[in-house]
């Protein structure tokens, strides 16, 4: 209590000391001749969104400011990262602590002073929300009349056509002046548009690749017995898993006892819920999130971090989620996060910060899952490249493909048509997984091909997914029913349970969590063939593009690495072979 305390005041003096340093600036426009550039590199508003009238000057909008970390900072995490990631390395597993985290965070002391000499002169009156020790991310409030003085642009009120649910915009580009722009990576919380639902796979949930009557519906036990899962959590060795939900997602926590009667597990209570929860507005994603990852780790204490409303806009609150992750003093080792976006549609400044957030997250021993996305290959205008996804493209996440089964849970699997892969337009290839993307990507050809013409994908970027589970016909209990339900996001957690029983091993015997699990996934290849079952039949052809993405042996950008085989990812996740460190 003491140390909750403290971190209470020292927030609190630090948005009094960020709002205070408006009084070492004299209130003129100093900035207001400079040149000024535009934030973003379109305008757009989607269809559905239509512009009403202009925004009263008097109502407030929250904005989220994300200054620039020094070269030496940035550089000092990535190496970091790597050496408490990779399995040889000596440092393996040395996370750090929050207060050691935000040693490392640094930002150039004169361009934090220019950022707030704007915010001071443009918006007098805005209220910082939250912020991090270093100032190099923070949340604002400030009138619509300041941000058009911020922004150089007028702001509008749009409303949804079918929610009705009306929100405040810019009707133009945004600008910031050209001293600002160089110190920020990005600001959020202006342009994005929310969607209202989630991304459900175009086919039916049941999809099989074969007809086949016998195929089982998938459950908690099916799921087992397919991945070979036989280990349970306790509450004895501080593990600790959590499904974040973003949009308005709820849970019905009468669904989810129901849902562990009916499949015979154990009544485990939801240890914690941060943020706003409405039980009687259940969301089909929330349920299916926390029933799954509850019920393939059962034993293991869980949260459910809520983020809700649409973040001003935002698609998915990832700023409004992370920031409050790092002002969090412990935080969960796993967290499962089914909701993706397709890349181009968030600024590359803004993937990049958040995927700079996920990874200073790792750095702390948390592990970050994903699904692929539920468009197939996803598509641009006329078709001339494919469409990656956001978070998944980013290379501190797991990212997860969705597969069938053919016949039995412990049979073939074969890949949906939904299941969406590919190569990241806006991240590099990362090495770990160099030498599997390029025997992909070298593979003789075939006739017919079974790879897409490369004119269509960044043969140089960050591959997705990492590996597939079953992604189709689970059972969810939904307002006292029981539901199918199939996506990505359904693999999701999934693997994240998973994930926290690697976790349940290594804390029993005193070792660190996956963390970064990446590395990990990728080399276990080259000390057992059987810690993934290859899939090599289906295709993402989903979408309307003329080409796509087949399952083949060994990786490819549509079921990834295969499915994992539980067992065998345990007993290396605990060797000392693989991980010196444990000798």
């Amino acid at each position: 209590k003491t140390t909750m305390r403290a971190s209470i005041i020292f927030l609190a003096l630090l948005v009094v000391g960020l709002l205070c340093v408006c009084n070492a600036f004299a209130l003129e426009p100093t900035l207001a001749t400079s040149r000024r550039v535009a934030m973003q590199s379109s305008f757009f508003v989607p269809s559905q969104w239509n512009l009403r009238a202009r925004a009263p000057l008097d109502a407030h909008l929250t904005v989220y400011v994300a200054v620039k970390r020094t070269a030496d900072s940035l550089e000092s995490m990535f190496e970091l990262s790597d050496a408490v990631s990779t399995p040889s390395s000596p440092r393996y597993g040395d996370y750090l602590t929050l207060d050691q985290l935000h040693s490392l965070v640094k930002v150039d002391p004169g361009q934090l002073a220019t950022v707030q000499e704007w915010l001071c002169t443009a918006a007098p009156s805005h209220q910082v929300l939250k912020s991090t020790p270093a100032q190099d991310l923070f949340s604002v409030r400030v009138s619509v009349g300041e941000a058009t003085a911020l922004f150089g642009c007028a702001f509008g009120v749009y409303q949804h056509q079918e929610t009705t649910q009306s929100l405040i915009r810019p009707t133009s580009l945004f600008t910031v002046p050209a001293e600002v722009a160089d110190c920020l990576d990005f600001v959020g919380g202006l342009t994005r548009f929310p969607r209202f639902s989630r991304h459900s796979p175009p086919v039916a949930a049941t999809e099989r690749v074969v007809s086949a009557a016998e195929v089982p519906h998938t459950t908690p036990a099916t799921i087992k017995e397919a991945y070979g899962i036989d280990d349970v959590g306790s509450n004895s060795t501080g593990n600790l898993q959590s499904v974040v939900s973003f949009l308005e997602q709820y849970v019905n926590l009468t669904d989810l006892q129901v849902f562990q009667s009916t499949f015979e597990l154990p009544l485990d209570p939801v240890a914690k819920i941060l943020g706003p929860n409405d039980p009687l507005n259940p969301g089909i994603e929330a349920s299916l999130d926390i029933q799954y990852l509850m019920g393939v780790a059962t034993g293991v204490p869980t949260w459910i971090w809520s983020t809700a409303g649409n973040h001003d806009g935002d698609n998915e609150p990832f700023l409004k989620w992370l920031l409050d992750v790092e002002l969090t003093r412990h935080i969960p080792y796993v967290f499962s996060i089914s909701y993706q976006d397709r890349e181009d549609t968030v600024e590359s400044a803004y993937a990049e910060r958040v995927c700079q957030q996920f990874m200073q997250t790792t750095l702390r021993g948390t592990t970050l899952v994903t699904g692929s996305g539920d468009w197939g290959t996803g598509c641009t205008d006329q078709c001339r490249r494919f469409q990656s996804d956001f978070p998944s493209s980013c290379p501190y996440a797991v990212s997860l493909g969705a597969v069938s089964w053919l016949s039995t849970p412990t049979g073939p699997s074969a890949a949906t048509s939904w299941s969406s892969g590919g190569f990241s337009n806006y991240f590099a290839q990362p090495s770990w997984q160099s030498n599997v993307v390029n025997a992909y990507l070298n593979a003789p050809p075939t006739h017919p091909p079974t790879q897409p013409p490369p004119s269509y994908f960044n043969a140089t970027g960050r591959g997705f997914p990492d590996l597939s589970t079953i992604g189709v016909d689970f059972q969810v209990m939904y307002g006292g029913k029981m539901i199918p339900v199939a996506g990505t996001s359904a693999a999701t957690p999934t693997f994240a349970a998973m994930i926290s029983l690697l976790n349940e091993n290594r804390l029993h015997l005193g070792r660190p969590t996956m963390g970064h699990i990446n590395p990990f996934l990728y080399i276990v290849p080259t000390y057992s063939s059987d810690a993934y079952v290859d899939v090599t039949r289906g295709t993402n052809k989903y979408g309307c593009c003329a080409a796509w993405f087949n399952a083949v042996p060994g990786w490819d950008p549509i079921t990834g690495l295969g499915t994992p085989q539980y067992s065998v990812l345990r007993d290396l996740a605990m060797s000392t072979e693989l991980f010196a460190r444990f000798q």
